[in-house]
């Protein structure tokens, strides 16, 4: 029976297998120059600000209502006896 095979040894699990990315390294470089390069563009564009008008504003930030409409019934067609 099977009391007498052995059993596989387990495998170390690998970082791919642990759902690490095998470019890490590369990875946390990027982070790390996205997060310069947003701090550089802060720095810059910090002292700007945009007026808009209220209709424009409206246009990009709709309210909650819209969003939430009631479903319309469906259309039923009457049909005739002929």
């Amino acid at each position: 029976g099977l009391a007498g095979q052995a059993k596989p040894e387990a495998q170390p699990a690998t970082g791919a297998a642990l759902g690490k990315p095998s470019n890490q390294e590369a990875i946390d470089k990027a982070v790390v120059a996205g997060k310069a390069r947003a701090q550089k563009a802060q720095a810059r564009f910090q002292k700007f600000f945009y007026v808009v008008s209220n209709d424009s504003f409206k246009k990009l930030r709709p309210d909650r209502e819209s969003f939430y409409k009631a479903p319309e019934p469906p259309k039923t067609e009457a049909k005739t006896g002929q």
